[in-house]
């Protein structure tokens, strides 16, 4: 990976068909785009990274009462979080490719604007007022400079705050904007905004630097002096704390706290990797960058599975011992972490909610994982590190995998990918993790954007379903309400049920059912039927409305592409009816034969309408219901229906509908069902939930509740 400057390239951060959006921007902002990009992009990352623990935080510190409002919270944030990056990263593109057009951004009220500028009155909004002001204050010179770059590049006018997409003030509405499109709750989206300013706007000061550097190299206002770099570039991808970062040594010296704690409970397994040394305190332990070198030997030229890892260790040692002449033994420290990472594995090996082969595929990642526990045993206490994460982004892309298509088999090749670069490249100290991270996170987000795109429209397809849905039945209740029990010519019942229905169904659709075309179609059926009713007085005063009947007739049915024949057919039997109709008893029966009535006995169907299954009454403690309350949109699910287990994602829970449609790994509705079919799935154990990620916590609980339970677990 090729650094630039201060700015670590992340492809996942930048959308690579931007440029095309962005017409006459010049090459240099462009550059200018994608390096903040890039910042922007990571500084999403570690502020969702650090929400995670601060909205935890909130909840054990909550009342009982309001803990399941603030889980519900950290599970939309969770879920959530990815369509908020991207939304904040297209925001930031589409702003830059509209600079050209000489308008604003239309993003940003007045008020907010007043108060990034300071001459707003104090408000609610004060702390996002206070967060841009220091901002400002901090990066204010550079970003006036690069502003002052901007305006002689494009030749148009900027307003710093309003139009200038790397503004604090821009970026901090824009954040507020897509939080509130994902319906993310207030309270959350203040919490995060807390986050906003260390984690995202921080970064932007080395970028306002670099890319005033980079302007000025190409000759852009060079005469302007450079303001000072004041905020040094926050390091990617370390470990281990710098004597500086006292939030590293923080999360360090929990992480060392945890393990303390457990080692009582590693002691009885000692031993086991180093049998022939029965007293390691009599000879010098292995060095702690020794022993990652010795796994990373393993890593490259051993199978070193968890099973046979001590065999390899002890083998290694046994080398070492010949070769140097001087015997050397692990120290307690690292034999624990040793033990403690190999229950870890064993979890993962065998946790039900992945495929056995995308366990066995992360299951690799044992030795790199187990080199980042030896130096830095944070990896045990927190959550969003990245070494965590990047097993945990693993296993949320493998909970969908099956065996049995294609989309699968690309997407294990995809992920078989990832962890061998992982094996071939992952540096002994761990230092380079996050660049792994940064390199699967980009290969996987066209493929998200792809999957977004087709669940998107197949919930669009869905909500269209159901509005056709209630336009037929609307059309069928006003059909059968006017039709029922009442004498109507064939010809006539035979154009309402199959023809005019669609002109009907379409003015409910296109219009909705209050509007002035439903209601004109209506009127023209309720003339239409009491037109053909013969020598009924109504009938008699509706002549002078005749050829208005027609005409809506005539035009309605053209609407809906009657064919020709068919429509001429209809009018030459309707006028017949009429003539009938409308003869006075004196004059003589047409010779075609008097008019036959059918009188409407049966209700009209427009469609099969399936049987709606009956109510299922459960306990509202009972797995199944509880198991159907926590499906939210995005869980995946296991259905056991047929011989090969089938894995599929709630795609949408149809609005005005109780049917749960569900989609593959691919973004394809593979199963539907109602809420009552669904909960006797769940009952019988057709069907079950699928934990989507944390697989590492869930690995680490377990592994500890076979610790306490005893050494023979």
């Amino acid at each position: 990976m090729r650094h630039e400057g201060n700015v670590i390239p992340l492809t996942s951060a930048i959308d690579r068909r931007a440029a095309l959006l962005a017409p006459g921007l010049p090459l240099l902002m462009l550059r200018v785009r994608d390096k903040a990009a890039v910042q922007l992009g990571n500084g999403l990352q570690a502020l969702f990274d650090a929400a995670d623990e601060t909205l935890l935080e909130r909840v054990d510190k909550a009342d009982a009462a309001e803990q399941p409002r603030y889980l519900q919270a950290v599970r939309e944030v969770r879920f959530k979080r990815k369509h908020i990056e991207l939304g904040v990263l297209d925001q930031f593109h589409e702003a830059f490719s509209r600079l050209t057009q000489g308008h604003g951004m239309a993003l940003l009220d007045d008020a907010l604007l007043q108060r990034s500028a300071g001459t707003a009155p104090a408000s609610d909004d004060a702390a996002d007022a206070a967060m841009i002001e220091r901002a400002m204050l901090r990066d204010g010179a550079a970003l006036e400079q690069l502003n002052a770059r901007f305006e002689a590049l494009l030749e148009l006018p900027l307003e710093v705050s309003q139009r200038n997409p790397l503004s604090p003030a821009w970026l901090c509405r824009s954040f507020v904007e897509v939080c509130t499109e994902r319906a993310i709750d207030s309270a959350s989206t203040q919490a995060l905004l807390v986050l906003f300013e260390p984690h995202v706007l921080r970064r932007m000061g080395p970028c306002y630097a670099e890319a005033n550097r980079l302007l000025v190299g190409a000759g852009v206002l060079p005469s302007l002096p450079l303001a000072a770099d004041q905020t040094p570039v926050e390091p990617r991808g370390r470990l281990m704390p710098m004597p500086n970062d006292s939030r590293s040594a923080a999360q360090l010296a929990a992480g060392e706290a945890l393990f303390a704690d457990l080692q009582p409970l590693l002691a009885p397994l000692r031993g086991q990797l180093t049998p022939r040394l029965r007293s390691p305190e009599q000879v010098p332990a292995v060095a702690a960058h020794d022993l990652s070198r010795m796994l990373s030997h393993l890593q490259r030229h051993a199978s070193a599975a968890s099973s046979d890892l001590g065999d390899e260790l002890q083998a290694l040692l046994l080398k070492i011992t010949a070769r140097s002449g001087q015997r050397r033994a692990l120290s307690h420290d690292d034999e624990d972490t040793i033990n403690l990472m190999a229950r870890i594995f064993a979890a993962i090996e065998h946790d039900a909610d992945l495929h056995p082969r995308m366990r066995a595929l992360l299951a690799r990642l044992h030795l790199p994982l187990l080199k980042v526990a030896l130096l830095d045993k944070s990896l045990l206490s927190r959550s969003s590190h990245p070494a965590r994460r990047l097993l945990d982004e693993l296993a949320a892309a493998a909970i969908g995998w099956q065996a049995d298509d294609q989309a699968s088999d690309d997407l294990y090749l995809r992920l078989d990918g990832a962890v061998q670069r992982v094996l071939n490249d992952f540096a002994d100290d761990g230092a380079d993790v996050q660049k792994h991270l940064n390199a699967f996170v980009a290969l996987s987000l066209e493929e998200r954007r792809r999957n977004d795109l087709l669940e998107q429209r197949a919930r669009d397809a869905e909500q269209g379903r159901l509005r056709m849905q209630h336009a037929r039945q609307a059309v069928e209740a006003a059909l059968n309400q006017r039709l029922h029990g009442r004498a109507v010519p064939s010809v006539v019942l035979e154009m309402l049920a199959q023809a005019w229905s669609q002109v009907l169904l379409m003015a409910w659709l296109k219009q909705g059912e209050s509007s002035p075309a439903w209601h004109s179609a209506l009127r023209t059926v309720d003339d239409l039927l009491t037109s053909v009713v013969p020598n009924a007085p109504a009938s008699r005063r509706l002549v002078a409305k005749v050829p208005a009947l027609l005409k809506a007739l005539r035009e309605g049915l053209n609407s809906v592409a009657l064919d020709s024949s068919s429509l001429r057919d209809f009018f030459v039997q309707l006028e017949r009816l009429h003539l009938q109709a409308y003869r006075s008893p004196a004059q003589p029966a047409a010779s075609h034969g008097p008019l036959r009535l059918i009188t409407v006995r049966r209700s009209i169907r427009l469609a099969e309408q399936p049987t709606p299954p009956g109510a299922v009454l459960l306990e509202a403690d009972d797995p199944a219901l509880k198991s159907l309350q926590q499906l939210r949109i995005g869980t995946w699910i296991e259905v056991r229906q047929r011989a090969t287990p089938m894995r599929c994602r709630l795609l949408a829970r149809v609005e005005g509908s109780d049917r749960y449609v569900f989609a593959n790994q691919a973004g394809v509705k593979v199963r539907e069902w109602r809420r009552a079919e669904l909960l006797e799935a769940l009952q019988r154990g057709e069907v079950r939930l699928l934990e989507t990620g944390r697989v590492f916590e869930r690995a680490l609980q377990l592994a500890l509740k076979q610790l306490r339970a005893g050494p023979l677990h």
